[in-house]
């Protein structure tokens, strides 16, 4: 895996400033780089074609005009990340005045378009609970049109959840998913689960990582690599060295004694 490649598009300020960037897992790096792929639009449709952003403006002439394809401009709402809006987001544009005086002069007014917020229950099947969270029509369609809660989180892109809360459940579903944590008093739906979700199932090495910031990442790096090269305190270290060496003495001597007796 080129680390420089990947690092110009997920690590903006360059992996050479920041040396811990080298000593990251590589799966982890593999879910940066998804992430920073074009999510689903929620707000329109890309363009049509055969020839990608290009349209044919005359038939007689054979007349092509590229039309760009660009997005609708939006601002990310301020509690977007404690909410799932399924990358729904505030809209910016312009609108004509409503008096018809000022229509003839080509005026326009500034105007954001805001998505309706509600609070829902929803019911998560691997982790048993009932969730309430801020969600918006749209997220809501799309949860029904993955048949169920558990269905949207797990089996969604990941680019496309685009919240912060999402990412967090998702890796506690597959933390549970990896452990086989869930449901310990049913075995029914325990091998409902199972079965349902089985596709989905990663190591718990890789599951942990999930939905982690760089500042995360980084301090579970270090939490790892002091749990796997703890310092020894010399005094501990040179206690054990004397200790086995005493104990070969022991033997020693024991041997000696043997081939004196015989």
């Amino acid at each position: 895996m080129n680390l420089i490649k990947l690092s110009k598009n997920i690590y903006p300020f360059g992996w050479m400033r920041n040396p811990y960037f080298r000593r990251l897992p590589e799966h982890y790096l593999k879910y940066r780089l998804e992430l920073t792929k074009p999510p689903v639009r929620a707000h329109d449709d890309p363009t049509t074609g055969d020839l990608l952003d290009y349209k044919l403006v005359d038939a007689k002439t054979l007349r092509i005009e590229r039309v760009p394809d660009l997005p609708v401009g939006t601002r990310e709402l301020g509690n977007s990340n404690e909410a799932i809006f399924a990358g729904e987001n505030a809209v910016t544009g312009f609108d004509l005045p409503k008096r018809q005086l000022y229509r003839d002069k080509h005026v326009r007014n500034a105007k954001v378009w805001v998505p309706n917020v509600f609070r829902t229950t929803v019911y998560s099947e691997v982790l048993d609970t009932y969730l309430s969270i801020l969600c918006t029509k749209h997220a809501l369609n799309k949860i029904h049109e993955a048949h169920g809660f558990d269905n949207y989180i797990l089996r969604t892109p990941i680019q496309d959840l685009q919240s912060r809360l999402a990412l967090k459940l998702r890796r506690k579903m597959l933390i549970a998913l990896a452990k086989e944590s869930y449901h310990p008093n049913n075995p029914e739906k325990y091998e409902i689960v199972k079965n349902k979700y089985q596709d989905c199932k990663i190591p718990l090495e890789e599951a942990e990582w999930i939905g982690l910031s760089w500042t995360q990442a980084i301090e579970k790096m270090h939490e790892t690599e002091l749990e796997k090269h703890e310092p020894i305190p010399l005094k501990v270290k040179l206690g054990k060295d004397l200790l086995n060496k005493m104990e070969g003495w022991k033997k020693e001597k024991e041997e000696k004694r043997d081939s004196q007796n015989i």
